[in-house]
C-alpha cells in the first residue's frame, strides 16, 4: 500500500545512508541524485493523511467516541471534516467507511476553498454519491485524478464533505483519510 513501508521494502535515504565514504573517495552519482530527490521531497512520496472525523462542523450529526465513527440520524445532513492543505500538497485520493440505511443515499465530496480576487471560491475535486448504501461497513474511495489539485499558499481549506437526504434513519462513516504527496 502506498506510503506504508513494509519490511521487504529496501532502506535508503532519508532513513539511512546510502554508502558509507573515506576520505578521498568518489562520490557515486546515484548517491547524490538520492540526496537531491530527499530534498525536493520525492523520497517521501504519497501518504495516507488520516482525518478526525470528531473535527467536523456537523448538520444533524455527531460523533460517537465510543464508536469511533461519525453518526448521522436526521435528513438532511452533512459533516465537513477539514484537512490541513500545505502549499504545493497534492490531493490524489480520498477515501472513508461508511454504513448506510439501505433507503437513503449519501454523498462524499473533497472540496477546495481558495482566495480567488480577493473573496472565497469553492470548487469540489472529486465526487461520488452511494444510492441506497448497505448496513454493512463499506469503503468508498473517491479515486481521483491528482494533477489539477495541488494547494497553493491561496489554499485556505480543504475538507471532506459527506452528506444525505431522503429517507431518515441511521447512517454512519468514520476513518476518513487523503492520500497525498508533494510534487
Amino acid at each position: 500500500m502506498p506510503g506504508r513501508w513494509e519490511p521487504s521494502d529496501p532502506v535508503s535515504l532519508p532513513s539511512t545512508r546510502n554508502t558509507n565514504y573515506s576520505a578521498g573517495s568518489p562520490v557515486k552519482a546515484v548517491d547524490l541524485n538520492d540526496l537531491q530527490d530527499c530534498v525536493i521531497g520525492a523520497k517521501h512520496g504519497e501518504f495516507w493523511l488520516q482525518l478526525v472525523g470528531g473535527a467536523a462542523t456537523f448538520e444533524n450529526c455527531k460523533y460517537s467516541d465510543s464508536g469511533g465513527y461519525v453518526e448521522c440520524t436526521g435528513a438532511p445532513w452533512s459533516a465537513a471534516i477539514p484537512v490541513v492543505a500545505l502549499p504545493g500538497m497534492r490531493v490524489k485520493n480520498a477515501r472513508l467507511l461508511r454504513q448506510g440505511n439501505g433507503a437513503s443515499s449519501m454523498s462524499v465530496r473533497l472540496r477546495k476553498i481558495e482566495v480567488v480576487s480577493g473573496a472565497p471560491s469553492v470548487s469540489t475535486l472529486k465526487q461520488v454519491t452511494v444510492s441506497s448504501p448497505s448496513s454493512t461497513w463499506t469503503a468508498t474511495d473517491l479515486g481521483m485524478t491528482a494533477e489539477n489539485w495541488v494547494t497553493t499558499s491561496r489554499t485556505l481549506l480543504v475538507h471532506l464533505y459527506v452528506d444525505g437526504a431522503g429517507a431518515a434513519g441511521t447512517q454512519r462513516f468514520a476513518f476518513p483519510e487523503i492520500l497525498v504527496d508533494r510534487p
